[in-house]
């Protein structure tokens, strides 16, 4: 499945920002200026883009950490092969907000204006978070209209899957329409991009996210979402 998705179909909010850049809800305030002007530019700076692949024969391998999806192992650690015990699909995503992010807030960066850069680099962020949000919505609803469930999603760099695992999820894709490639580090390109996966079957559940049982102290994400 192949989406592009306009800017408009994800609610994002400008307090949505206001609350990861710590900002006040308050329009006397200058930076809140910034903010609001730079969020009435996203729908021209957004070019929402994304792949799902559903494969229908799955093997958690729990004891190696592994997940057998057809003919392509992946890696993503015991932690999440736990989460994803009792799959019967799995769907592998990718998806992007666009080039545009990077390119204006390296300019902005490079000008000077690193609270503007630091601004639409965050809007990126929760773009993408949000186009996500629609697609993993959609899934939901067309595996319950089959009598099944999904898991959280899960990506490289989380919940201990190694960032070296984007090789063997980026394999999943015999088709990449969104255009996402991989630097030799293995970080995504457009940078404002997510790939990962997520598990189907009947007895599978989607759980609330919980910031202890992620590695990565830095994520913009944690404690908020």
């Amino acid at each position: 499945m192949h989406f592009r998705l306009d800017f408009s179909q994800l609610g994002v909010k400008i307090q949505d920002a206001l609350g990861m850049l710590h900002i006040a809800d308050d329009p006397s305030d200058p930076v809140y200026g910034e903010v609001e002007r730079i969020f009435g530019e996203l729908p021209q700076i957004c070019d929402i883009r994304g792949d799902v692949v559903i494969y229908d024969h799955v093997e958690v391998i729990l004891e190696e950490g592994k997940i057998r999806a057809g003919v392509f192992d992946i890696e993503p650690h015991r932690r999440i092969c736990t989460y994803m015990r009792g799959v019967e699909k799995m769907a592998a995503f990718i998806c992007t907000a666009g080039e545009k992010f990077t390119s204006i807030t390296r300019q902005l960066n490079d000008s000077g204006d690193y609270l503007g850069g630091f601004i639409v680099d965050t809007f990126g962020s929760i773009v993408v978070e949000k186009a996500m949000d629609y697609i993993q919505e959609r899934l939901q609803v067309d595996m319950q209209q089959a009598g099944l469930r999904i898991t959280n999603r899960y990506s490289p760099g989380y919940c201990l899957w190694p960032l070296a695992g984007q090789k063997e999820l980026f394999d999943l894709f015999p088709e990449n329409k969104s255009g996402i490639s991989l630097t030799e580090s293995r970080l995504m390109i457009p940078m404002k991009s997510v790939s990962g996966i997520i598990g189907i079957g009947e007895n599978v559940k989607k759980s609330r996210y919980k910031c202890d049982i992620c590695n990565d102290v830095t994520c913009i994400y944690r404690n908020i979402k």
